[in-house]
């Protein structure tokens, strides 16, 4: 039986979460081939349909823009050109979203729904609401607007995401969310604190733990990761793991932009190696997955012999790809050694989920 029934059938509301998960764990017992184990399955592209509406969606919203300036750009309001667009999008929301459940066109109108609730925001909180006198230089005005009130736009695009998340239950809004918080917080640390958390990392880490902490969370809610929790889990993984691998790499090397001499490298890699750990035992491979650059950035720093540029290139892709491979063909089989060392009761067996024989 194919997986994808299973899970339209729980999004309909035909099967709650509780039965969906006991009928996937029947028919694997029964060796269903169709059955996976796997929690990080990509259930958002069902077929090529759902990426032909997709990008009908990103060419009717550009259309939409364009035709609303031309009607009503003459008012010289940024709200009369932007609000009809957003609740175009929102109704789009409601039929693909609310009714259809079609995952990628709905990760596709959320992210065109924030983007322009973020833009209108910033856009009336710093003075540039009303459009007369802008001329052609009204994208480079705006622009700037964003940039300068980064409070603003972070905030519209929060609660853009958390109206999309609070309507429709839709994981990927989380990852928006996460995003919009995120910004909202540099600024925040670069504006009050000055430039030094975010040029050295910390800020980065900071930051990419708490999002983590809040996947972790998720995570924990359905140990067997067949529910929404675990789909949530999955985006705030995703968010989280490149800005803790950047402010790794930042906090170790002294800037996010400054390159990494050996001594600088090995206890670097060894923060990686840690976290790769803790991506096993979560079973979640985005923390890897982010930290790619990092590794290949300290084992280049390390293991590079001096036979010259080639030289230094293919050795570190040459142990950096074999290992990823290695992993990855072994994913099952490291996971239990990883989790002999953890407890298989309490609350970190719900953090931390058996993996089956």
């Amino acid at each position: 039986m194919d997986r994808k029934k299973i899970e339209a059938a729980r999004q309909a509301g035909i099967l709650d979460d509780a039965k969906a998960a006991e009928l996937d764990a029947f028919l694997r017992a029964e060796g269903d081939p169709g059955a996976s184990s796997d929690n990080e399955s990509l259930r958002f592209l069902a077929n090529f349909n759902d990426i032909f509406i997709s990008i009908g969606l990103v060419l009717l919203s550009i259309g939409l823009t364009i035709g609303s300036a031309l009607l009503l750009g003459g008012t010289g309001s940024a709200v009369a050109v932007l609000l009809p667009v957003l609740v175009a999008l929102w109704l789009l929301l409601e039929y693909f979203a609310g009714r259809r459940r079609l995952l990628l066109p709905s990760m596709t109108l959320s992210l065109l729904f924030t983007g322009f609730a973020m833009m209108l925001t910033a856009l009336v909180a710093s003075g540039f609401g009303s459009l007369e006198g802008l001329g052609t230089d009204f994208l480079d005005k705006a622009s700037r607007a964003v940039e300068s009130f980064g409070f603003w736009a972070a905030g519209g695009a929060l609660m853009a995401s958390g109206a999309i998340y609070a309507r429709f239950r839709l994981p990927f809004s989380l990852f928006l969310m996460a995003v919009a918080i995120a910004v909202g917080l540099y600024v925040f640390a670069f504006s009050e604190e000055g430039a030094g958390p975010i040029y050295s990392g910390m800020a980065s880490f900071l930051i990419g733990m708490g999002t983590l902490a809040a996947a972790i969370v998720f995570d924990a809610q359905d140990p067997e990761r067949k529910s929404l929790s675990s789909d949530n889990a999955f985006w705030l993984h995703f968010a989280a793991a490149p800005q803790i691998m950047l402010g790794l790499r930042a906090i170790f090397s002294g800037s996010t932009f400054s390159t990494l001499s050996g001594p600088e490298a090995i206890p670097l890699l060894l923060a990686l190696a840690g976290f790769s750990l803790l991506s096993l035992a979560l079973n979640r491979r985005a923390l890897i997955a982010a930290g790619l650059l990092s590794f290949w950035v300290a084992i280049t720093a390390i293991a590079s012999p001096g036979g010259g540029d080639g030289w230094n290139i293919a050795v570190p892709l040459l142990l950096l790809g074999g290992g990823i491979v290695l992993l990855g063909a072994g994913w099952k089989t490291a996971r239990r050694i990883v989790l002999r060392f953890v407890p298989t009761a309490g609350p970190l067996a719900r953090i931390f989920p058996p993996e089956p024989a």
